[in-house]
């Protein structure tokens, strides 16, 4: 952590502020500190390091153990040690198969794994297997903040599969005691018959409330084009098993290498991500007012924001940014002086610098903290969900106008700094989540990109709360006191900011 910072919980710290009487709270989007086995808190580290003929990270909220032979029956090894849990699930490669996606007992083996020995990329935090499923298909797994990422990298298209509605599905033979397996419905999986969903949770038997999360699964091509991906289990041949489901459609428009990934998850409260709304031939209006977007992700190591297009065929796109920060740490009744949002930024593009080209923050209503959802598109910056608040004109933002930030002035491989305003403190929750998010000028102002020839676009990609290492992810750092603190060291109450209830409120 940094040198005078005391940590808070899992993903906050505190050190007294340089206004007597003041604290400054960094509350950032994914874990900072883990419990060891006294219940100290310690800094975290996900490298992993090597122990002969496997790789091994403890020094988290999850255990993870990788075997460096692909044939090793116990390859993954993951343990959930977050707030109490300590359940363990084995993943063993076992092959991929073509399934009749309208009977889904037909089947036909197209690979199978290999014993190939992995290497570790220390920069990425990834393991790879080449050529894992024979020529042509390789494996990863990528150790991220809060679980592990595994995935396909299939490098070509495969041979048509041999039914009319083809499903190619890499299975994992995986074991487990102790835990049953939910789909979003909440029922527990009986372990017998066929299960499919996005989603899944994994609950301990004896104390349901300590889980694991399998989170919604993607197939990614070489032009970030992406696709949701199903997960099934089932039962056979006496063991369970664990599928990613590619459809054939996918395979046939991918632009290759084409990776198909699935996250297993110790802390699904990391849900920032962006979602994208996308028209092919359109107009701004179509696309700045869709519902819902059209793809999500909050399991990538960026976040895109974004506004841009193709003028040679009026293909539009927009990317907002959904930003949940636990900032329950803070003292339910202080009084909040200061506030800031930190996004570390790695890459800028500046397509249309017409003044309208920056970025500002706004208030989201995501469903969930864990997640963005297409249907999040709308929520981010005013509520139409089922809340039923009207949305807003124009969209309010949680800064000063002299804080949007232009994108032709940001710089990159550092913290992009945004002060908050009475508005934006408003939105810290001191008993829970703050929800705030970004958006572009032109489009938190409804005003339409210009697109001229070809491709272009204003976006800024920054590291999310899954990017290696702790030094990069997104963190709002706010200065809070006592009540009786402020009055001393203010010469006046109005703009400051009260606990009282679930939000922090002004004064004013």
């Amino acid at each position: 952590m940094p040198q005078g910072w005391t940590p808070l919980s899992f993903t906050a710290m505190s050190r007294p502020s340089a206004v007597p009487g003041f604290t400054d709270s960094r509350c950032h989007a994914g874990h900072q500190f883990y419990k060891d086995g006294v219940g100290d808190w310690q800094d975290v580290d996900y490298a992993l390091t090597d122990q002969g003929t496997y790789w091994e990270m403890v020094k988290a909220s999850y255990r993870l153990r990788i075997a460096k032979d692909f044939g090793d029956p116990a390859l993954i090894q993951y343990t959930n040690r977050y707030e109490g849990a300590n359940h363990q699930i084995t993943y063993e490669p076992h092959s991929i198969w073509w399934v009749n996606e309208d009977n889904k007992s037909q089947r036909t083996n197209f690979r199978n794994a290999q014993s190939v020995t992995g290497t570790y990329d220390t920069a990425t935090q990834t393991v790879t297997w080449v050529n894992a499923f024979g020529a042509g298909v390789d494996f990863e797994v990528i150790v991220q903040r809060s679980g592990f990422k595994k995935q396909i990298v299939a490098k070509a298209a495969p041979p048509a599969g041999p039914y009319t509605n083809n499903w190619l599905v890499p299975v994992f033979k995986w074991t487990a005691s102790g835990v049953k397996v939910k789909p979003a419905d909440g029922s527990d999986w009986d372990e017998v018959t066929y299960l499919e969903a996005d989603e899944f949770t994994i609950e301990e038997t004896v104390n349901r409330q300590l889980r694991s999360q399998i989170l919604q699964a993607y197939g990614v091509d070489a032009d970030g084009r992406r696709k949701t991906l199903r997960v099934l289990f089932e039962k056979r041949a006496g063991a369970l098993w664990q599928g990613k489901i590619i459809p054939e459609s996918l395979l046939q428009q991918a632009t290759y290498p084409l990776r198909a990934d699935t996250v297993t998850t110790a802390f699904s409260g990391a849900g920032d991500g962006n979602v994208e709304g996308f028209i092919a031939a359109t107009t701004w209006n179509a696309v700045h007012d869709m519902t819902p977007g059209d793809s999500a992700t909050y399991t990538d190591t960026t976040i895109t924001l974004a506004v841009g297009g193709n003028g040679s065929n009026n293909n539009r796109f927009i990317d907002r940014v959904a930003i949940p920060v636990d900032t329950s740490s803070i003292p339910d009744t202080d009084i909040v002086s200061d506030g800031t949002l930190n996004v570390y930024v790695t890459t800028t593009a500046n397509g249309d610098n017409d003044g309208e080209d920056f970025i500002t923050t706004v208030e989201t209503f995501q469903a969930s903290t864990s997640e963005t959802v297409v249907a999040d598109y709308q929520d981010i910056g005013s509520d139409n969900g089922t809340a039923g608040r009207a949305k807003e004109t124009p969209i309010e933002e949680g800064n000063a106008t002299g804080q949007r930030k232009d994108i032709g002035s940001i710089s990159t491989s550092t913290y992009l700094v945004i002060t908050l305003d009475a508005t934006g403190i408003g939105w810290i929750d001191a008993t829970g989540t703050t929800m705030i998010g970004l958006r572009e000028g032109h489009d938190v102002l409804d005003s339409a990109y210009t697109l001229s020839g070809g491709f272009s676009e204003n976006k800024i990609i920054f590291s999310s709360s899954e990017e290696t290492g702790t030094s990069q992810d997104p963190y709002l750092e706010i200065t809070h006191a006592a009540a009786a603190a402020h009055y001393d060291t203010r010469t006046r109450p109005l703009g400051v900011e009260v606990g009282i209830g679930r939000r922090i409120r002004t004064l004013a």
